[in-house]
C-alpha cells in the first residue's frame, strides 16, 4: 500500500493575542489531517484580547523580586510595551 498523499498539512502564523490568549506573540501552528476531513482546522481569529489583569484575578499578593541597579537601568530604557 502506497502511503503517499493520505494527509493535508496545513501551516498559519497566528497571533495568540487575537485569540484571547493574553500574549503579543506569534506562533506556527502545523496541523496533518486526514484527506477524509474536508474542512479548515484553524480557527477565525474572534479578536477578543485580553491582557494579564483579565486573566490574573485572585492571584495572592506578593512584593515581587529586587532587581540590581544595572537591571533596573536597562528596565528604564524599554518602552512600554516594548520588548
Amino acid at each position: 500500500m502506497q502511503k503517499k498523499n493520505l494527509y493535508n498539512i496545513e501551516h498559519e502564523l497566528l497571533n495568540l493575542e487575537d485569540y484571547g490568549i493574553p500574549q503579543k506573540r506569534r506562533r506556527l501552528f502545523i496541523v496533518g489531517l486526514s484527506r477524509k476531513i474536508t474542512s479548515s482546522f484553524f480557527p477565525l481569529s474572534f479578536k477578543e484580547r485580553k491582557n494579564l489583569g483579565d486573566v490574573l484575578v485572585d492571584v495572592p499578593y506578593s512584593k515581587g523580586i529586587s532587581y540590581s541597579l544595572k537591571k533596573q537601568t536597562l528596565f528604564k530604557r524599554i518602552p512600554q510595551g516594548g520588548c
